[in-house]
């Protein structure tokens, strides 16, 4: 049977049962692996992890089950795999860690410049503290307040793309005609201008640099253009 969480999502520093602490990790572990794994579809975040690790750890249903919070119960061998695999990118970014595993130099499409999974200190998670990080006993600083679901993306991305066109026309801005440069100051803004579905947690990542071409700050942008959608 699938694990029921009942309690409610407090910190590390609060005080709590461990309904609580699953509550919590489990909702910052899928708005960070929302972000992280967004940077590959899932069959090139297999191929990666499975020249990395020598052997095939991590199915597709696991990536989305975890992007959606449908996977309650991940295995140890998940947890260790994307542990190992993240030190691996981390290290081949010039992170001093310690690390059992190489990305392969053959693959430098899939790893060169993508981003890894960190704690709230900017240290990359190995096992252990992936483990740590989805049952809440480590805090990633992840702002959780303002996650996108999986379920709720289109509808966002139809309703940011929507108040953004409206605020840039308010200041007088041709859009379709300066999405270049648009684009330089946020690298999502034309998806969302063109009605393009964006990961949600790649839109809260570039919230800032979305209210700031609105015109607005980030709350109020988030109050208009994205919490009605949820």
């Amino acid at each position: 049977m699938p694990t029921a969480i009942t309690g409610q999502p407090l910190g590390p520093t609060e005080k709590r049962t461990i309904d609580d602490a699953l509550a919590f990790g489990r909702l910052q572990w899928t708005a960070a692996w929302s972000a992280f794994s967004s940077q590959w579809s899932q069959p090139q975040l297999l191929k990666l992890a499975e020249g990395t690790l020598r052997t095939r750890s991590i199915h597709s249903s696991q990536i989305f089950g975890w992007k959606t919070g449908k996977l309650r119960d991940p295995s140890p061998k998940l947890l260790m795999a994307i542990g190992e695999v993240n030190l691996a990118l981390a290290e081949a970014h010039g992170e001093a860690v310690t690390c059992r595993y190489k990305v392969p130099q053959a693959l430098s499409k899939l790893w060169l410049d993508k981003r890894w999974l960190t704690d709230a200190q900017g240290a990359a998670l190995g096992p252990c503290e992936v483990f740590q990080a989805f049952a809440g006993l480590i805090d990633l600083g992840v702002d959780a307040d303002r996650h996108v679901p999986a379920s709720a993306e289109a509808e966002v991305s139809t309703l940011l793309g929507k108040t953004l066109r409206l605020e840039l026309a308010k200041q007088g801005v041709d859009w379709l005609g300066e999405i270049i440069q648009l684009k330089e100051q946020c690298p999502i803004v034309e998806q969302l201008l063109m009605g393009k579905t964006v990961n949600g947690a790649v839109i809260s990542e570039h919230l800032p640099k979305l209210a700031a071409l609105a015109g607005m700050d980030v709350e109020q942008l988030w109050l208009v253009g994205i919490q009605p959608a949820l």
